[in-house]
């Protein structure tokens, strides 16, 4: 029963009608869109902002202005009233509760970007923007009816979810190759979609400073620190960071992100075997230092923990050159070209060999394959310069 419940939550929580998102919030006029396709994506600004290089560090300076308060959001009264019957729509999903970062403005403009931010935690967002279309009470209200219904969305400064700030990201190696990560079963959201190479909150044990501040130079730490534990790529293998794009997604009712461009010189052969022993590592040390502490009585929160490590263990990659020749659905992404010669989306085995996958696509959430869109916007724009 509970498998069954796992593999329809999502649906219950957060619409598939992405079509049907489109149209409610069709005042907005930078959604984000290729070909005939519009996604439920609000771009908020486009540019290129290098946070960190392996030669200079941290290069923020004057490029990130961090307007930071201490301040909590609260839930609106209705929600909080009925949190109890909210937060049972995410049954299935390994959830636990953390202070995060919450933007009330995010700003990116000739390479500069402004983020004015405060404080709120994972279970308002649980209750809010990732339960946005679950019908609690059985009468066809919503969080999104109720406080987002469109045809625009508030502004950051004046919306009553608690819009977490996140971010999305890609990796690319020394040879050319991205990865994507496919989704574990036991994620809030997008459960067995392929998410880009990073898929993240800022965590605040990262983020915020001694004195309990959000500042720029903690921004690239946490990012820094983000791909580590998704990828377990490290510091000294990253050559490169640039923030690129910043947006809003209307699936978790205007939820602020941003994306990220990161390049590692490792090979895509290397990030596969790092990634696959650390995790295999990190594994058996957290289990073997619990247990020292208890053998039954914790058995599930273990469990859990080992769950929320990482987004996956599956990696996907494709060479970076290949990514005009993708085609873009709302709700999934394509290599269709004739693979003679090419691998389009491959796995690397344990050998070190690279398969390609039979099945040439992969299913992603709007806010996914819009990052990706914004991602080879980039790259263009970069090589056009």
């Amino acid at each position: 029963e509970r498998s069954i419940k796992n593999k329809y939550e999502d649906r219950e929580k957060l619409t598939n009608d992405y079509a049907a998102l489109v149209e409610m919030y069709n005042k907005e006029t930078t959604l984000v869109s290729f070909g005939n396709t519009v996604y439920p994506v609000v771009i908020l600004g486009e540019g290129d902002v290098c946070i960190y290089t392996k030669e200079k560090g941290i290069t923020v300076k004057d490029s990130i202005e961090i307007n930071d308060q201490k301040t909590e959001y609260k839930l609106p009264s209705l929600i909080e009233n009925n949190f109890s019957r909210i937060i049972k729509v995410h049954d299935t999903s390994v959830i636990y509760n953390s202070l995060n970062i919450r933007a009330t403005n995010l700003e990116l403009d000739n390479n500069h970007l402004k983020i004015s931010t405060e404080r709120t935690h994972y279970y308002c967002s649980m209750v809010t923007n990732r339960a946005s279309d679950y019908d609690w009470n059985g009468d066809g209200v919503t969080v999104r009816s109720l406080y987002e219904p469109g045809p625009l969305f508030h502004p950051l400064n004046q919306t009553c979810l608690s819009n977490h700030l996140g971010f999305n990201g890609f990796v690319v190696t020394k040879d050319n190759h991205i990865v994507f990560v496919r989704r574990s079963k036991d994620l809030s959201i997008a459960k067995r979609t392929y998410g880009d190479s990073i898929g993240a909150s800022l965590k605040t044990k990262h983020a915020l400073d001694d004195n309990g501040f959000f500042t720029k130079e903690k921004l690239v730490e946490a990012i820094i620190e983000e791909i580590d534990d998704e990828l377990k790529i490290e510091k000294e293998d990253l050559t490169e960071i640039h923030i690129i794009s910043t947006y809003r997604d209307g699936l978790e009712s205007g939820k602020p992100q941003f994306v990220v461009c990161a390049e590692t010189n490792l090979s895509a052969v290397e990030v596969t075997s790092k990634f696959t022993e650390k995790t295999k590592d990190k594994l058996n040390k957290k289990i073997k230092t619990k247990k020292k502490l208890t053998e039954l009585k914790d058995k599930r929160r273990l469990k859990n923990e080992k769950k929320v490590i990482e987004d996956g263990n599956k990696l996907v990659w494709i060479s970076k050159d290949l990514l005009p020749e993708l085609q873009f659905g709302i709700n999934e992404v394509k290599y269709s070209s004739d693979l003679s010669g090419e691998l389009g989306f491959f796995e690397i085995k344990k050998s070190g060999r690279a398969k390609a996958l039979k099945k040439q696509c992969l299913p992603m959430v709007p806010s996914a394959s819009a990052a990706l869109i914004m991602f080879n916007h980039y790259l263009k724009n970069t090589e056009s310069k």
